[in-house]
């Protein structure tokens, strides 16, 4: 009789807490506002969906670890397994449950990034191969081909997925095939899309114009190693002194092996060669800046801008991607949130002067690809800036 009466008491105790709603939760996932403040609780959203050109796909927390907001619509997510897509998520609000049991619905505008917790069961693993996309995103998975057609001066030749270690796409100047013997040619890949799946199952197809970098790491070198082959011809190998992938933030995936850092942006670091590029627009190409925490345009920018999308303005073949960048004070996270800020700033002034919104995309980098690594006044002015980077189909 005691202990049924124990348990009653248990029971009425347990009822009264959840109807007053102070049962604490796990406070594991963080919401940063744009307002500043950061928040701790349970998401409430377990599975969300990324709209990207090619594709729907499928975004839970056992597969996230990060994603950013973007004011403009683009949106980026960071996978658990390294893997980095834009599009856009069309979930209107989200809700998050904090430690002493109250639910609090906030509007997307009102986010600038969403950080989740690592549940158990959570898959990290990745996978050899890996496509790199030329707006900044990063696909890691299995390569879904056999091989690839080379087309040389000489004719062309069927190239087995063996025997291949890594594929440069630049239509300019020609393609870069490096064979895991160690050997380079040079000519043109005729493929036109490049499709990987994922570690989670789903399969991503990008057009030849959107990938810039294939590597795949199944082919092994010298050891063992995915991708350890002999340095090819014409290719630098890094010296005992040369600097490594950036960590990037705390929590973040590290760098695959063999995988390299795409490098930071500079004046006329473009996919488009400077040298293929119309005078007009090499001379308009250059870099903006804002003051510090500040996304607004401000006169020279704007004089900047107006002569971008004059230069570019009967040029319909040239894409543009805007890189949002900004300097090392602040976190990570609301550095990447300001730097998409300044990228859309630039890019709605380009929209309201007239150009295609096709042909603008948008990225942000934060602090991670600073143009002037010193610690002080005259670098940090230097990296906050909006990039640009000319692409063509």
């Amino acid at each position: 009789m005691g202990q049924w009466l124990k348990g009653a008491v248990a029971m009425m105790v347990t009822g009264a807490c959840l109807l007053a709603g102070s049962i604490p939760v796990p406070a594991a996932d963080e919401l940063f506002l744009g307002s500043g403040t950061r928040l701790t609780g349970d998401l409430q959203e377990t599975e969300l969906l990324l709209r990207t050109p090619h594709a729907s796909y499928r975004v839970t927390r056992q597969t996230v670890w990060r994603i950013f907001l973007g004011a403009g619509g683009i949106d980026i997510v960071e996978f658990r397994n390294g893997n980095r897509l834009s599009g856009l998520l069309g979930q209107p609000r989200y809700t998050l449950r904090l430690a002493g049991g109250e639910a609090r619905v906030f509007e997307r505008a009102e986010i600038d990034v969403i950080k989740l917790d690592v549940p158990k069961g959570a898959a990290g693993a990745r996978v050899p191969d890996v496509l790199l996309l030329v707006n900044g995103d990063h696909v890691y998975g299995d390569f879904m081909g056999t091989g690839f057609d080379l087309l040389l001066e000489s004719g062309a030749t069927r190239l087995a997925r063996e025997s291949v270690r890594r594929i440069i796409l630049d239509g300019a100047v020609g393609d870069s095939v490096y064979l895991t013997n160690g050997n380079r040619l040079s000519g043109i890949v005729s493929q036109g899309a490049y499709t990987i799946r994922t570690p989670d199952g789903q399969a991503l197809t990008f057009s030849r114009h959107e990938v810039k970098d294939v590597l795949l790491g199944a082919a092994a070198g010298p050891g063992g190693a995915p991708g350890a082959g002999p340095v090819g011809p014409g290719v630098a190998a890094p010296g005992p002194g040369a600097p490594g992938p950036s960590p990037g933030p705390p929590g973040a995936p590290a760098p695959a092996p063999g995988v390299p850092e795409p490098p930071p942006g500079g004046p006329f670091a473009a996919a488009v060669p400077p040298a293929a590029l119309p005078p007009a627009v090499r001379t308009a190409l250059r870099d903006i800046n804002f003051e510090f925490d500040r996304s607004d345009l401000g006169p020279e920018a704007r004089r900047t801008l107006d002569g971008l999308a004059a230069a570019m303005k009967n040029l319909p073949a040239l894409r543009l991607l805007i890189e949002g960048h900004a300097d090392e004070r602040g976190t990570a996270e609301y550095n990447l949130a300001l730097g998409a800020r300044r990228a859309e700033a630039a890019r709605r002034y380009l929209l309201d002067l007239g150009m295609d919104p096709s042909r603008i995309d948008v990225i942000s980098y934060g602090e991670e690809r600073p143009l002037d690594p010193e610690h002080g006044e005259t670098a940090w002015a230097l990296n906050r800036r909006g990039h640009f980077v000319v692409t063509s189909p």
